[in-house]
C-alpha cells in the first residue's frame, strides 16, 4: 500500500473535471484534479522537482527540463507520458463505464506497462529516430546458415486503392523459398505496407517456424509493428494482429532500405501490372530473376 499525503489524496473526487465538458483541457484533466494530483506529487513518484509542486503543469514541465538531461530526461518523460496516459484511461472508464476511479490501481498498472516498455528488446532491430546509415544494407543480406528470411512490399495502383502485397520467402543461399502476392484493397500506403508484414507473419505461422525475420522498408510500418503504442484508428486491427503474432512466432520485423528490399517490390509491382505468372516461384518472369540474379552475385 502506498503511502499517500491525505492532505493531497482527497477520494472526494471533483468529478466535474472527469465530466464537464467545458472543463475538459487536456492540462487540466491529467494535473489539477484532486486526485491527479496527488498522483503526480503526494505519492511515491515524486515526479515534482524541486521544493513541492510547481505553480502549474506547464512550470513544473520546465523545471523539469531544466533539471534533467539526456537519457535521463528521456526516462523521466516516457514515465511521465505513460502515467498520463493511463490517468486519460481511469477518466474515460469513469465517463463510458462508470469504473470508480483508483488512483493506487491506476499507478501500478502504469507502472507495469512502463516495466515492460523498458525491458523489451527487439533483436536486430534497427533504431528509427535516428537510423546509421552505415549499418542498414544497401543490398540484400541473407539470413545465418539454417535460417529464413521473408521480405515483403506493396504496390498501389495510381488510383490509391488497388494494391498488392508481396511476400518473398528466401534461404542462406538466397534462394526463393516460398511466396505470395496478394490482391487486396486499401485505404492509405501505411495499410498496405502493413498488411504486406501480416501476410509475412501470417505466413511464417502456417509454416511453423520460429525466430523468423521479416524485413520491410517502410520504417512507419516498423515503427508500429514493434512497438506497444496506440496505433491510428485506420490501421489499428491490422497492428494488433502483427503484434500478436510477432509474440506467438518470435518474429523479428526489421527494417532496410528499399534496395535491401528489392525482390519484393519486383514481385509486387509485377503481380500489380497482371504480368506475374503463377508459377513465379519456381520460374521468376525476367524482372523478378534479374533481381534475384543480382543478389546472388552479390552473396557470392
Amino acid at each position: 500500500m502506498h503511502d499517500y499525503n491525505s492532505s493531497h489524496f482527497s477520494l472526494s473526487l471533483s468529478y466535474s473535471y472527469l465530466i464537464s465538458t467545458s472543463l475538459l483541457i487536456p492540462i487540466r484533466v491529467l494535473f489539477e484534479c484532486c486526485w491527479t494530483h496527488a498522483v503526480w506529487f503526494g505519492s511515491h513518484i515524486k515526479l515534482n522537482v524541486g521544493h513541492g509542486p510547481p505553480i502549474s503543469a506547464k512550470v513544473w514541465t520546465s523545471q523539469v527540463v531544466d533539471a534533467l538531461k539526456g537519457k535521463e530526461l528521456n526516462l523521466f518523460l516516457s514515465r511521465v507520458v505513460t502515467i498520463a496516459w493511463y490517468i486519460w484511461k481511469s477518466r474515460n472508464e469513469f465517463v463510458f463505464s462508470s469504473n470508480p476511479v483508483n488512483p493506487e490501481k491506476m499507478m501500478r498498472r502504469a507502472e507495469e506497462a512502463l516495466q515492460e516498455f523498458t525491458e523489451i528488446r527487439v533483436p536486430g532491430l534497427v533504431r528509427m529516430d535516428n537510423p546509421p546509415t552505415e549499418d542498414i544494407p544497401s543490398r540484400w543480406r541473407a539470413p545465418d546458415q539454417g535460417c529464413f528470411k521473408l521480405n515483403c512490399d506493396v504496390a498501389i495502383k495510381k488510383n490509391g486503392k488497388d494494391a498488392v502485397c508481396a511476400m518473398v520467402q528466401r534461404d542462406w543461399k538466397g534462394q526463393i523459398l516460398n511466396g505470395s502476392a496478394n490482391h487486396v484493397k486499401v485505404t492509405s500506403s501505411l495499410q498496405g505496407e502493413l498488411l504486406a508484414i501480416r501476410f509475412a507473419c501470417g505466413m511464417v505461422k502456417s509454416l511453423g517456424y520460429r525466430r523468423t525475420c521479416i524485413e520491410s522498408d517502410n520504417q512507419q510500418a516498423i515503427k508500429l509493428s514493434v512497438s506497444e503504442s496506440v496505433p491510428p484508428w485506420t490501421v489499428a486491427s491490422i497492428v494488433m494482429d502483427i503484434r500478436e503474432l510477432r509474440k506467438e512466432c518470435e518474429i523479428a520485423v526489421t527494417w532496410v532500405s528499399k534496395d535491401a528490399n528489392g525482390l519484393a517490390h519486383a514481385v509486387a509491382s509485377k503481380a500489380l501490372r497482371g504480368l506475374l505468372p503463377c508459377n513465379w516461384v519456381a520460374c521468376p518472369p525476367p524482372s523478378v530473376f534479374s533481381v534475384l540474379a543480382s543478389e546472388f552475385s552479390y552473396l557470392m
